[in-house]
């Protein structure tokens, strides 16, 4: 005796194991994408507030040009444009983006957002005044566009607080912000 398989029925079995993966929530959502980039945007936001309150911590009374050289250098960027006000605070506008990828296999979601955030640094003027920085998020500049791994972000708008710190003394850094003064490196 043989045994035949009707037509059609292994398409249906295709469409079934589809239909049930849609349900289960194996397909990758857009939505949850985009979750987790704003959700690892907010902190790139973080990340580069507490970036700047580390080349701070190291020299808090640098003003004006001065202390835009240092912040170029120390950063790693001649790309961004620092200004320089007349009371010897400096400002800068940062694009950020970050990308999420998720799911594989037949579907997935790519998904890259951005925004600008301005970090603005306050000279201490000695003693105990180690001065300021505040960044928050803005609009980003005309021409100005957040990208990353060669994709353009899409501009969303995140509820967050303004930053404010002082810088503490390079001495009483806590934490690892990545490198050599990580353990294990």
């Amino acid at each position: 005796m043989t045994s035949r398989t009707r037509p059609g029925r292994a398409g249906l079995s295709v469409l079934v194991a589809a239909l049930a993966c849609a349900l289960s929530g194996c397909v990758a959502s857009d939505a949850s994408a985009a979750a987790a980039a704003e959700a690892d945007l907010e902190q790139a936001v973080l990340y580069a507030h507490e970036r700047v309150l580390v080349h701070r911590s190291e020299s808090p009374y640098l003003r004006g040009e001065e202390a835009a050289v240092a912040l170029r250098y120390w950063l790693g960027v001649d790309d961004i444009p620092v200004t320089v006000l007349e009371d010897g605070r400096v400002s800068f506008v940062r694009p950020l983006a970050t990308r999420e990828i998720q799911g594989g296999g037949w579907t997935y979601s790519d998904v890259s957002v951005g925004l600008c955030a301005v970090s603005e640094i306050e000279p201490g003027d000695g003693g105990g005044d180690r001065g300021a920085v505040t960044t928050e998020v803005v609009d980003c500049p005309e021409g100005v566009v957040p990208q990353i791994d060669g994709h353009t972000a899409e501009i969303v708008e995140l509820d967050m607080e303004i930053r404010d710190d002082v810088p503490p003394p390079s001495n009483e850094l806590r934490g690892c912000f990545g490198g050599d003064d990580c353990p294990g490196g």
